[in-house]
């Protein structure tokens, strides 16, 4: 079941500029953990971006997935699938999109994927930016950053990862799960009343 208690990013993310939360509530495992929040302009800059973003829209704007084992089956066992989808999807035109990928475990990815002109606007960078974020429920476990240019992924020098991770591991994840999500449309909506927020099934 997706609750705000077990996903507290679903709501996170759906906030305005007028609405949104004077601070996140969540949890670091560690003191690096919580210098390294602390420094990360990518990390502030994802959150006023997409309550900017839903500002503007005067809506909520954010894309939500709940992820099923099918997927992540798919994901973890067939190379061929994760080859055709990454490559689609970095050779496809990016548009600027960014929610939430969920998981029943209470497994979170808050994710930002900026198309070519709000990237040079931005951030001043050719290509699409783009950022994840991971949390377990209300805990915090890494942070990366990159960009998608020359139909290839660029990971920067800015990531953080507690659950050893490797570089590109956030950012490959959510390239694939939004480039099958393309495909499969349209796909089911997850029905709850516990939440406001749109969450499809992947």
């Amino acid at each position: 079941m997706i609750t705000y208690n077990d996903h507290p990013f679903l709501l996170f993310f759906s906030q305005d500029l007028h609405s949104r939360f004077d601070e996140l509530t969540f949890q670091t495992s560690c003191e690096e953990a919580n210098q390294f929040l602390s420094d990360s302009k990518g990390w502030h800059e994802m959150f006023g971006f997409v309550a900017s973003m839903n500002t503007l829209n005067k809506k909520d704007t954010t894309t939500n997935y709940l992820v099923t084992p099918e997927t992540l089956d798919l994901y973890h066992n067939d190379k061929k699938f994760r080859y055709y989808q990454f490559h689609d999807f970095c050779k496809s035109d990016i548009k600027t999109q960014y929610g939430t990928l969920l998981f029943p475990n209470g497994g979170q990815f808050v994710y930002v994927v900026m198309g070519k002109p709000e990237t040079k606007a931005v951030k001043n960078l050719k290509g699409n930016y783009l950022c994840a974020a991971s949390f377990q429920s209300n805990l915090f476990i890494g942070f990366e950053e990159g960009i998608i240019i020359n139909e290839g992924l660029d990971d920067m020098p800015t990531s953080y990862f507690s659950d050893g991770a490797t570089n590109g591991a956030y950012l490959v994840l959510i390239i694939i799960c939004l480039a099958y999500a393309q495909k499969q449309a349209p796909l089911k909506q997850y029905q709850t009343q516990k939440i406001k927020e749109t969450i499809y099934i992947l």
